[in-house]
């Protein structure tokens, strides 16, 4: 399994974390990816999500509109334990905002 992590820097007025989980040859390989969505900050708030591409089925891990928003990628590493990554969502005030932290692990 192969596994990646896009962040989307966006000018979509919402928010959200999706994952993939692609076998596009069905050989049982699967490719695993996490997409960040954010932003922009200083956007007019819109509290209507679109509907997502179901090409790929994506899984809807948290989505959010209705406010402004930015992300925060991490790369954490604990001694000896393997790295890894984490994002979340954040408001205009910097407060985390509920159920959008993500911590993914490689593969």
């Amino acid at each position: 399994m192969l596994a990646l992590c896009k962040v989307q820097v966006t000018d979509v007025h919402f928010s959200g974390q999706l994952r993939y989980d692609i076998d596009l040859d069905r050989d049982g390989d699967t490719l695993l990816s996490h997409k960040l969505i954010c932003g922009p900050l200083n956007a007019a708030r819109v509290s209507t999500l679109p509907a997502f591409d179901p090409t790929l089925n994506p899984v809807v891990l948290y989505a959010e509109g209705g406010i402004f928003n930015f992300g925060t990628v991490r790369l954490i590493t604990n001694g000896n334990d393997r790295p890894s990554l984490q994002t979340d969502i954040r408001d205009e005030t910097g407060t985390i905002r509920p159920d959008s932290r993500l911590l993914i692990f490689p593969q």
